[in-house]
């Protein structure tokens, strides 16, 4: 049976430090009033930019940023297009008013960061539980396996490079044929300043958190899936997320374990995902606020055959569930004098199943469309929960204000073609 390992900690640093700035419900934000609605675009980073917008069907328009952010009115539909050069990367945003009025894309650099290693020695017992061999010593989104040896080094990747807490669990394991799930019985904050990067933690300070102080966690994996989910904790100074329970369930099983609540504020935010056995490329996640409750995932369904296709310059979606899609392209568009750029779309889904987007090519944004192109490689998304999608965006831990009320559920599909027409086999 696999054990926590299979997590990955690069995978969560990705996946989490992923999660960033951005407060606005993606189901409620703006309107269409008479005279138009205020759209805003905002810039998670600080790299060189080049941003374009039209209404409806007009002419595309420069918008000037002034620290990261710009507006403009619209009425109805609107798209936006905005060059970061410190990537080569080009987003393409397409929505209405009704739907949304906050675009958001990333340019890096962003903020500072840094790589801190922590060595920590355990307490003989916290809350009468002695640590013992296999059990997890998480810092932040990074974590090893306690061998009963002091002391345990754990490298926490991508911490905030300023002064602030966080938060080290202890977890225990409990397995079974087709599943283990890992409960926390411990937890201590450690203070670090601007700059430490080399920190010895002793064995005093160490907290329980009893069973009282836990909620159960229900996770089921799909049939032909396997399936992963943590809960992290985050609150406002902290300088990552911590994680304070998580289980993995092999196809066609599912478990309840346990996560643990901190005795203070913040938000509990749960993140599952299901990869399938036989194509790591087709997987489902969950990003969501449990509210401090016992949390059981509500699954999306996955991508299936002829569900989207590429013409060209047109790109077709044909699903019924999803409020929104998300494409990223390598290989369909390069500047004018052959630099490659990465296309990052966005488009909102059509109430009738069938969205179709045609990607532009901006004046003034100085790219173009490959006519026949070689190798394209994709990844593709369908948001059947959209709930702060912002939080997919910028740099760091989120805010406790940034995290709320968080509710995204995602298919994703990735793949490869050839030539100017494909369709998801």
């Amino acid at each position: 049976m696999k054990t926590l390992r299979f997590y990955g900690a690069g995978l969560l640093v990705g996946l989490l430090l992923a999660l960033a700035a951005g407060s606005a419900n993606s189901q409620g934000a703006g309107g269409s009033g008479g005279s138009g609605a205020t759209v805003t675009v905002k810039q998670y980073g600080s790299g060189p930019s080049v941003v374009y917008y039209r209404v409806g069907s007009g002419n595309w328009r420069p918008l000037t940023l002034s620290a990261g952010r710009g507006t403009f009115t619209a009425n109805g539909e609107y798209e936006v297009a905005a060059r970061c050069d410190s990537e080569n990367t080009l987003s393409l945003f397409k929505a209405s008013t009704v739907y949304r009025t906050q675009v958001p894309f990333t340019c890096p650099p962003g903020p500072r960061a840094r790589d801190v290693t922590f060595h920590i020695t355990l307490p003989s017992s916290v809350g009468g539980v002695s640590p013992e061999s296999g059990d997890v010593v998480a810092v932040g989104s990074e974590f090893e396996v306690y061998e009963g040896i002091d002391p345990t080094t754990v490298d926490a990747e991508g911490l905030v490079d300023s002064a602030g807490g966080v938060v080290i669990t202890l977890l225990r394991p409990s397995t079974s044929t087709s599943a283990v799930s890992h409960t926390p019985y411990g937890y201590k904050v450690v203070s670090l300043g601007t700059g430490d990067t080399n920190v010895f933690v002793n064995s005093r300070g160490w907290e329980a958190i009893p069973p009282t102080n836990t909620r159960s966690l229900s996770v089921f994996a799909p049939e032909g899936f396997t399936s992963m989910a943590l809960v992290f904790h985050t609150r406002n100074g902290y300088l990552s997320m911590a994680i304070v329970g998580g289980a993995i369930v092999e196809s066609g099983t599912s478990i309840t374990g346990k996560y643990g609540l901190l005795p203070w504020g913040g938000v509990y935010v749960g993140y599952y995902r299901a990869v399938s056995s036989e194509s790591p490329n087709n997987a489902l996640k969950v990003f969501r606020d449990t509210g401090g409750n016992d949390w059981k995932p509500t699954l999306p369904a996955p991508w299936t055959s002829g569900q989207f296709a590429v013409n060209g310059d047109t790109l077709t979606f044909t699903r019924k569930d999803a409020r929104a899609f998300a494409v990223e392209f390598s290989g369909l568009a390069q500047r004018t004098k052959g630099t490659p750029l990465k296309l990052e779309i966005f488009v909102q889904a059509t109430p009738n199943g069938s969205t179709t987007y045609q990607i532009p090519v901006v004046p003034g944004l100085d790219y173009r469309l490959i006519a026949n192109p070689g190798a394209v490689n994709f990844s593709l998304k369908a948001f059947v929960r959209d709930r702060n999608i912002e939080l997919l965006y910028g740099f760091g831990p989120p805010s406790e204000a940034q995290a709320q009320g968080v509710d995204l559920a995602i298919a994703e599909r990735e793949g490869a073609y050839f030539g100017s027409r494909y369709t998801l086999p």
